[in-house]
């Protein structure tokens, strides 16, 4: 049978896999009693192997199958988990990337694996005193394995030679029911791999018991012939268990890629027909369906990131047509128009809220990797680290997620290289030698905060003036005058670090400037805070969203300008008894708060064309945890509005996010407020 078909398949669900190993491996280094993270391990390696043996994969198959020992050693108790094994396996998750990646690209294997091999099997000889048996390993496992392809692995007794695939087992004509439960598993058409979730089926099912026949048989689903079925291609299985109805339900329920399953239930009932018990129900009736209790099951599908961009785009041309018909409404009024546009406002709505949350992903996305890059770190620098993530469930737009990866990944380089000091100088600090690093995701309003807080030895805001200085981004006289809040965004800068050697992980100064770059670039903005021996918290605000959103129309002179809604805090009108100057800085005095005020104009390099009187319309934002008044000359509106990226050239300027149309055709800019400063 051609595999070349599923190699996506593969390639995706290897992934995951690897993705579990991955994450399973830092909570066994973490806890060697995890038995749950131990069997998990095993399973997903399991899972690995047998994909790859499927595929005709053999380096791979080959590797897993080493890693799956060593897993298993785990498992039965043979041998404890220790450094050393840990090592391996890490090793052996690294070359199990690589390949898949070549893989997935059609290239030929160039990794080689036979040094991880002989170290993992020279490491299994070593005598090792047997530990405390683990517990037994649970039945089943992880719904996406694809088995190996032989008969004792799908409880169907022993495995037969393979038949020539030009010759097919025939159905053997069934006599009668031979087992407790019959059960008809309708796989879904929209399957990638049909004959993949047959094999899964035939394994999943044999674990509770002996599957005693089928129709079709083992070999004909391995050649992707299946029963006809209106709803999908179809399997009928007879299954001899001790199992209880409950155990068959859970397997059935925990397969993927299935329309609907049915279970006939005959226990107590002979092999061959005959006539039911006077106490047991009658016999169905003619023409009546014994399996009419089918149980349609959720339907997940892999949707291609460009067909969701698509859908966003479609969503965006629809706000910008409803737009343009409201305006078209207001020239020419028409009975009955303005209640059919409410109506199509709310279905787009609807549409968008629908579009938005398939393309919102959890954190949990991008971080799983994460715990095993500050484990590999802290090991490379003989540092204690515990590291903890809280609410990785949180979600964000794909689009936003996708830019995270390098600015998250140079925050924890710094907390562990820079924050978190060797165990024997925070012993003296009189701290645990252990360090600890959380980052937590929660929302605020329209934004969603992700901190990334150690307790390591902070900043020293008169050592940052000092290097910076020594590396002449910053002027003496210049560095006298500043606070402590306004040193500790010198870590910004480009060319800005405090290490003084170079090395793998820090000191070429590119680090904080790549996490700001990155995260202004997507609508939000960094800020920090710390203290001298007590720890650092940087915190990402970022939006959930940087395609369509309601933005704010102001006027400047005869231009309009969109700002995000989302950056606003309030609008207001500024009365002539409320403004305070000091020092030739104009002042708003809202409820005992002194505000800056400044004329937007003059951000954008506008001609001041007319002189505004009171009361003057101003908005009320915060940048980097300050205040400030933005005057402008007239409130235009609010809409929502679907957001284009700026192309060359205009990407340059500072102080613009972003491009919109309006529903009377004019093209309007949106601003950044944090780039205009």
């Amino acid at each position: 049978m051609d595999m070349s078909k599923y190699k996506a398949l593969f390639v995706t669900e290897t992934t995951e896999h690897l993705q579990s190993i991955n994450t399973n491996l830092v909570l066994l280094e973490q806890n060697p009693a995890h038995t749950e993270a131990i069997h998990s391990l095993f399973r997903s390696a399991h899972s690995i192997k047998g994909m790859a043996a499927s595929m005709g994969f053999d380096v791979i198959r080959d590797l897993a199958h080493a890693l799956e020992d060593l897993m298993d050693d785990f498992r039965q108790g043979r041998r404890a988990v220790n450094r050393e094994a840990t090592d391996l396996l890490f090793q052996g998750l690294d070359l199990l990337e690589g390949l898949v990646k070549e893989a997935a690209a059609d290239k030929p294997f160039t990794i080689s694996i036979e040094a991880l091999l002989a170290k993992i099997q020279t490491h299994r000889q070593v005598p090792a005193p047997a530990p405390a048996p683990a517990a037994p390993a649970a039945a089943g496992g992880s719904a996406e394995d694809i088995p190996d392809l032989s008969g004792d692995e799908f409880g169907m007794g022993e495995a037969k030679p393979a038949e020539s695939p030009t010759a097919p087992e025939p159905a053997a004509p069934a006599a009668g029911p031979t087992g407790d439960y019959t059960l008809r598993v309708v796989i879904s058409r929209q399957a990638a791999a049909p004959s993949v979730r047959g094999l899964i089926l035939f394994k999943r099912v044999g674990e509770l018991g002996q599957v005693v026949s089928s129709r079709p048989s083992l070999e004909q689903v391995k050649q992707n012939q299946f029963l006809d079925d209106p709803a999908g291609p179809a399997v009928e299985l007879d299954l001899a268990t001790a199992a209880g109805r409950e155990d068959v339900l859970k397997v059935l329920n925990s397969l993927a890629e299935v329309h609907s399953f049915e279970i006939f239930e005959r226990r107590g009932q002979a092999p061959a027909p005959a006539p039911a018990p006077a106490e047991e129900k009658a016999a169905p009736e003619p023409g009546h369906d014994p399996f009419a209790a089918a149980q349609p099951l959720p339907q997940t599908v892999r949707v291609q990131t460009r067909i969701l961009d698509q859908f966003i785009n479609a969503v965006g041309e629809m706000i910008l047509v409803k737009s343009e018909l409201r305006e078209l409404a207001k020239r020419h009024p028409t009975p009955g128009l303005d209640q059919g546009l409410d109506r199509l406002e709310r279905l787009v709505r609807d549409f968008h809220d629908l579009v938005m949350s398939i393309r919102l992903m959890p954190l949990e996305s991008v971080v799983a990797r994460l715990p095993r890059t500050v484990r590999d770190l802290a090991h490379d620098q003989n540092k204690q680290v515990r590291f903890e993530i809280k609410g990785q469930e949180i979600e964000l737009d794909r689009a936003i997620l996708e830019q995270l990866g390098d600015p998250l990944l140079h925050l924890l380089r710094n907390a562990v290289s820079h924050g978190i000091e060797p165990p024997e100088e925070r012993r003296r600090a009189g701290k645990e030698p252990t360090g600890a690093i959380v980052m937590r995701a929660y929302r605020e309003r329209d934004m969603v905060l992700l901190e990334v807080r150690d307790d390591g030895r902070g900043m020293d805001p008169f050592q940052l003036k000092e290097v910076a200085i020594e590396k002449q981004l910053l002027k003496p006289e210049a560095a006298e005058a500043m606070s402590d809040d306004d040193a500790y965004q010198l870590i910004f800068l480009p060319g800005f670090s405090t290490a003084r050697e170079v090395g793998l992980v820090s000191g070429r100064g590119v680090g904080m400037d790549v996490v700001r770059s990155a995260v202004e670039g997507i609508g939000g903005f960094v800020s920090l805070t710390s203290a001298v021996s007590k720890g650092s918290t940087i915190t990402l605000h970022l939006p959930r969203t940087i395609s369509i959103i309601n933005v704010l129309l102001v006027r400047l002179n005869r231009e309009v300008f969109a700002l995000p809604i989302s950056k606003v805090l309030k609008t207001v009108e500024i009365l002539e008894h409320q403004i305070r100057k000091s020092q030739k800085q104009h002042y708003y005095l809202d409820r005992q708060e002194l505000i800056p005020m400044h004329d937007l104009r003059r951000f954008l390099n506008l001609p001041e064309e007319n002189h505004r009187r009171a009361p003057y319309p101003a908005l009320v934002v915060e940048v980097q945890k300050r205040k400030m008044a933005l005057l402008v000359d007239e409130f235009v509106g609010q809409e929502e509005a679907f957001i284009r990226p700026l192309g060359k050239p205009l990407e340059r300027i500072s102080g613009l996010s972003g491009v919109t149309m309006l529903g009377d055709g004019r093209i309007v800019f949106v601003l950044d407020t944090l780039g205009l400063m």
